[in-house]
């Protein structure tokens, strides 16, 4: 992340991170990820997950722009995030197909704002409750001891990214994070409504659970801005050089 100017943007905490993990035929996925990336399979399927984080004590880390400051003023921002694994020029990554925010400073932010695929939603306790459905679950932690994920696991697959991608009005971009490996515990899960999901993505009622991960903490956690991909295959400069 030093390698790119005036990154990282902030730091903060990521409190109570839930990674649900799913197989699917990568057909299915193929359809909503761009063609300049190429899907990162696991035993021969596409790996989908739904990730739930809570953010707080925003801070602007050192050498970032002046307005990184105002994130400070989020004292919790909680995220759900509909994801899959790629790679951009070797650099593998999460691809971000949809996420669902709360409503910062309760503002009446509109779904799709700027044209980003997101929306807001109401986030209670194993309950986030969006425009069109639900997700209702309830999930338990396994042990006391979290520890980092198995090497060749599917949850080091979908948890050991440090760099996330996605689509705006057809331009591809990608912003980057930094944290120690991921500590995480096993987690029992019980899904009692999906319709959050399966309401706008319908194929996802077909996708095979595969396993879950609880991470109590990742303090601290850098983020950089987003920036725009090369669209054109003539374009050569490493992406580590990338404005």
């Amino acid at each position: 992340m030093l390698a790119v100017p005036r990154d990282p943007l902030v730091h903060v905490e990521w409190h109570r991170v839930l990674f649900l993990n799913y197989v699917i035929d990568p057909a299915v996925v193929r359809a909503f990820v761009p063609r300049e990336f190429e899907l990162d399979l696991y035993e021969g399927k596409a790996c989908v997950s739904l990730v739930r984080v809570i953010m707080r004590n925003y801070r602007r880390a050192p050498n970032a722009p002046l307005w990184g400051g105002m994130f400070s003023r989020i004292k919790e921002q909680r995220f759900l995030n509909l994801r899959t694994y790629v790679r951009h020029r070797g650099e593998p990554g999460a691809f971000f197909i949809r996420g669902w925010l709360s409503r910062p400073f309760a503002l009446p932010v509109p779904d799709d704002p700027l044209g980003l695929t997101c929306a807001c939603a109401n986030f209670r306790e194993g309950c986030i409750d969006g425009k069109g459905g639900s997700l209702v679950y309830d999930s338990q932690a396994v042990g006391t001891n979290p520890s980092p994920c198995l090497p060749g696991s599917i949850n080091e697959l979908a948890l050991e990214r440090y760099s996330g991608f996605f689509a705006h009005r057809g331009t591809n971009y990608v912003f980057r994070a930094w944290h120690e490996p991921w500590l995480v515990q096993p987690a029992n899960i019980s899904i009692k409504d999906f319709s959050l999901i399966t309401n706008r993505f319908p194929w996802f009622a077909n996708a095979t659970f595969a396993d879950a991960a609880y991470a109590p903490l990742a303090d601290p956690v850098w983020l950089g801005r987003a920036h725009r991909l090369p669209q054109h295959p003539h374009r050569t400069r490493a992406f580590l050089e990338m404005p």
